[in-house]
């Protein structure tokens, strides 16, 4: 019967038998265990403190695990961005998951992250106690010392709090570990060890090293106390039945038997060479040791397996001996001069061998001497887990982070030796001066010297990493804000990116992505930016509108030797970061505003003089509320020009009301000066009303300056005839007068271009546009329909809310009508090119769904069949045409990128072939697509959205309003 009052709130009822529970376990604990407990609160506490100070931090590729998880979570499965394609973008299935489960009921990942990366920091000290306490045989402060280093530590600090998996790897491999004594006390005990082995191999790929080394642990206890077959069995099964169909899963799911991450860094260069001293691998392990003073106690390992009270301490000097004579010592400096025996040559030339094999002889010795003690099997499991860590660091080459992020996966077991030597040290040291704290003085100043030694660059390094420990999502995102006010500032629709830091830019942007260094993007990954590569798949069928690109990765991508680059591509100005820096880079495809022919409404052109020539102006939705915005394009032309332009649009209703705005021509990024004889630079630029101009009729007008003398470019108007002699005796005629200029001498004004209304009249156009845009849908004109759509929105500019209210339903109707266009298409081609339109406008409507997968796999089989017969370009067609119905085909696409490496004579990722082999050759389709531009042909790159008639709605405005008498001046 409960004893809780009734009148005791929800939560008190709910906590009062965990509460009872606590204070019976506190009162049957004797007084060490309460004072370790205590402790160990206290350093749970500094842990958090510890923490904190990295609150705000998130690594940068943790917004990649974010995105995915919530691109999971929302239905569209592991994509890099929404209707993309199936890629294993990310290292961490199992703490993406976890993320993706709580974005379900509405906890963001940030949150998700943070909250967990505290709780299992945290949660992993008593456990690291608890091992130490298996491995000392006894409780003792001993028990305390992994615990206070894993607090101190600015490594497992940082990375816990990076937003990455660091935490739930650590938590799930000291209980593992913790588990697998446990339960060789037990042998009939429900296996949870390989539980926790399971999920630690589904959270890193190389956690199925260390699962490896507990399972064999745990096979030798079980050979030592003659209880193997049925415990092993189902710790085997229990582990690798559902890893196995994890994997099938998996490899179904992605094609590929490694995740895209490891194919992205696989680089060409073998990275796995454990016996040469100076690789990667090797100088990241130095340097770690180097950073954290652990290279001063690092003998405490050897301690801590062998001891010092026996003879074994002679075996513990020598192994101390022979390891720091390797590593500290090159063979060569410091011999008598004459000495040079040959053995000793022999070993010169191979002493990078002598420091491996040292190294190894020590951790076989060392593991040899301690076999037969009591808690050797905690010790050598914990030896065993370090190896696994090392190894891998080894074979992987380290990381390219700062902060050293692979030592904290095994943080613990490299601390928990580390104190359990310092432990046997402690035990070694004579019992001298009074206990202080519980320990004999010299105990405690040896301690205290320890601590400092770990604790001093622990401190300085937080102290130094805490501003910014590494890139983070917060550095890229100020890119994603300043290249979608790029994106707004161009009036893009869709943008396609071809960027490095892929975090922020997966998670805050719905852009299409290529991925520079390929961990998301699987033809970059699988690949090592041979040209041919790059110039197909940038810049002949992805053609991205925006790229960053500058420094060590131009330099491997080889950017500046495509041609294509330097000439569709143009630089625009960096942004901030930092208080003193701008970051640079940013590139657009200049054919977004620059064409080779001009596309407005004829009948405004006029020429100014210095060869500049507007050649027209157009207002889609001339009709806005007051205070509003006016969205204008602008088409200009000029070649061959010294000094820029500056040009000036005006507004102006004839009675009072003026206001002028800039116009930059090329928007300021791409220079009059730079501008060809050829090109036509169109601006699209919104002119914000201001509260001065009342509701009316303005007409629009332009001045242009040369912006080096400032000097007004008068318009170049036709030759006027000349005048009639006069009569004789006539009285001679007066010179007509100068009309008075409305804004300057030199303007240009064209009649009732906009009208100003009342915000209510502006949304009922707008409404009426919206449903205007649904008639042209339903009776299959899917371009009127989407230009009536963009008529609504440019009505009410600035009401982003009823953008955002009836945008989905329109591309939704949009999407409906190519889809029923395609289903009427007499050619594959057209069908192909119809339904990846409606893809691009709603991905997920049945209609669309259902008809691009059926046509996708047609085109599937074709693939095959031309594969088959050695066709690969027709086999690499087929295969692309089906990826862009169908993106989900992972399988298709491994199967396309064999076949354009067969087209391109290129093996995957391998350097360019010599040039005699070199015959490279490019799809015809792709080449036509270049030279196409944006309308190239519909099987090789989505069709792109025709623009809808230029001129406005024709209601109030003319089609075409003459222009006024300009002033001369």
């Amino acid at each position: 019967m409960s004893t809780a009052s009734p009148t005791q709130s929800f939560p008190r009822r709910a906590l009062s038998p965990l509460l009872n529970r606590l204070a019976a376990a506190w009162a049957g604990m004797d007084g060490t265990t309460r004072l370790h407990t205590t402790v160990l609160a206290g350093l749970m506490v500094g842990s958090l403190a510890h923490y904190l100070v990295f609150i705000t931090y998130f690594i940068e590729d943790a917004g990649i695990s974010f995105a995915y998880a919530r691109n999971w979570a929302e239905g569209e499965g592991f994509v890099t961005f929404a209707g993309g394609e199936r890629v294993e973008g990310f290292s961490n299935p199992l703490w993406t998951w976890i993320c993706g489960a709580f974005y379900l009921i509405g906890v963001p990942p940030f949150t998700t992250a943070k909250l967990l990366g505290a709780a299992f920091g945290a949660g992993t000290l008593p456990l690291a106690w608890a091992l130490t306490k298996e491995a000392r045989g006894r409780l003792d402060a001993v028990a305390l010392i992994p615990p206070l280093l894993l607090a101190a530590s600015s490594t497992y600090a940082i990375w816990n709090a990076s937003g990455l998996e660091n935490s739930l790897f650590g938590v799930l491999l000291t209980a593992g570990m913790l588990l697998i004594l446990r339960e060789a006390e037990r042998p009939q005990a429900f296996p949870w060890s390989a539980v926790m082995f399971l999920g630690l191999a589904i959270t890193r790929p190389e956690g199925v090293v260390y699962a490896a080394v507990a399972g064999l642990v745990r096979l030798v206890l079980a050979i030592r106390a003659r209880q193997v077959v049925v415990p092993i069995a189902k710790w085997l099964v229990v582990f690798w039945a559902p890893f196995l169909v994890y994997q099938a899963w998996r490899y179904n799911y992605f094609a590929w038997p490694f995740p895209n991450t490891f194919y992205a860094k696989v680089d060409g260069e073998d990275r796995f060479k454990p016996w040469s001293w100076g690789t990667k691998g090797w100088l990241y392990i130095r340097n770690y040791m180097s950073a954290f003073g652990i290279g001063h106690v690092l003998p405490l390992a050897l301690v801590a397996m062998t001891g010092l009270r026996d003879r074994r301490r002679w075996l513990t000097l020598g192994l101390t001996a022979l390891c720091a004579l390797a590593w500290l010592w090159n063979g060569r400096d410091g011999l008598p001069d004459g000495f040079d025996p040959n053995w000793l040559a022999k070993l010169q030339l191979h002493w990078d061998k002598v420091r491996v094999g040292a190294a190894i002889f020590a951790v076989v010795a060392a593991t040899a001497a301690t076999v037969s003690e009591r808690g050797a099997a905690a010790r050598v499991l914990c030896l065993g887990q370090v190896v696994a860590g090392l190894f891998f660091v080894l074979y992987s080459g380290g990381d390219w982070m700062a902060q050293w992020r692979f030592f904290s996966y095994f943080a613990v077991p490299g601390f928990v030796l580390i104190g359990l030597g310092l432990g046997r040290l402690l035990d070694a040291v004579p019992p001298l001066g009074r206990e202080r704290l519980g320990m004999p003085t010299l105990r405690l100043i040896t301690l205290t010297v320890f601590v400092l030694v770990i604790g001093t660059p622990n401190i300085w390094q937080s102290a130094w990493a805490a501003p910014s420990p590494e890139t983070t999502i917060s550095d890229v995102k100020q890119r994603v804000e300043y290249m979608t006010w790029v994106q707004r500032r161009l009036h893009l629709e869709r943008v396609t990116l071809w960027d490095v830091d892929m975090g922020a830019h997966m998670y805050y942007t719905d852009w299409r992505i290529l991925d520079v260094a390929g961990l998301v993007d699987v033809p970059v990954s699988r690949h090592l930016y041979q040209k041919a590569f790059i110039r197909e798949y940038l810049f002949l069928e992805e053609r991205p509108h925006f790229a960053h690109m500058h420094g060590g990765w131009a330099s491997k991508v080889k950017i500046t030797t495509h041609p294509e680059w330097k000439r569709d591509y143009i630089e625009i100005p960096g942004y901030p970061s930092g208080r003193k820096q701008f970051h640079i880079g940013n590139h657009i495809r200049k054919d977004i505003f620059v064409r080779p022919s001009y596309e407005g409404p004829e009948g405004r052109r006029a020429m100014f003089k210095g060869g500049v020539t507007l050649e027209g102006w157009d207002i889609l939705s001339p009709e806005v509320p007051e205070e509003g915005r006016v969205v204008v394009d602008v088409w200009l032309k000029a070649g061959f020009r010294k000094a820029g332009v500056r040009v000036i649009a005006v507004l102006d209703d004839g009675a009072g009301h003026q206001h002028a705005f800039a116009v930059p021509p090329g928007y300021d990024w791409y220079r009059v000066t730079d501008w060809k004889n050829d090109e036509h630079v169109r601006g699209t630029f919104d002119l914000d009303l201001p509260k001065s101009l009342p509701k009316g009729t303005y007409d629009l007008g332009f001045v242009l300056l040369d912006e080096k003398s400032g000097e007004v470019l008068s318009v170049n108007l036709p030759q006027a005839p000349a005048p009639e002699a006069p009569v004789e005796g006539a009285p001679a005629a007066e010179a007509p007068a100068e009309p008075a200029p409305r804004y300057m001498r030199g303007e240009l004004f064209f009649d009732a271009a906009v009208v100003i209304v009342s915000r209510d009249e502006a949304t009922t156009l707008a409404d009426e546009d919206r449903l205007q845009a649904f008639t042209f849908a339903e009776v299959g004109e899917c371009e009127l329909a989407w230009g009536a759509w963009k008529q609504a929105e440019h009505h009410v500019a600035k009401n982003t809310r009823w953008h955002d209210d009836y945008r989905p339903e329109v591309k939704t109707a949009v999407a409906g009508c190519y889809a029923a266009r395609a289903a009427e298409a007499p050619t594959q081609d057209e069908q192909v090119r119809w339904l990846v339109e409606a893809r691009g406008y709603d991905h997920n409507l049945d209609a669309v769904v259902t008809a691009a997968r059926a046509l996708a796999a047609t085109k599937d089989a074709e693939g095959d069949a031309a594969a088959a017969k050695d066709d690969w370009e027709g086999a690499y067609a087929a295969y692309r045409a089906a990826l862009m119905l169908d993106p989900r085909l992972s399988w298709t696409r491994k199967k396309a990128e064999e076949a354009r490496d067969k087209r391109l004579d290129i093996s995957g990722k391998v350097k360019d072939p010599p040039p005699k082999a070199a015959t490279t050759r490019t799809a015809p389709g792709p080449k036509k697509a270049a030279e196409a531009g944006d309308d190239a042909s519909p099987d090789l790159k989505p069709a792109g959205v025709r623009r809808p008639p230029i001129g406005g709605r024709g209601k109030v405005p003319p089609q075409n309003p003459a222009p006024s008498a300009p002033s001369v001046d």
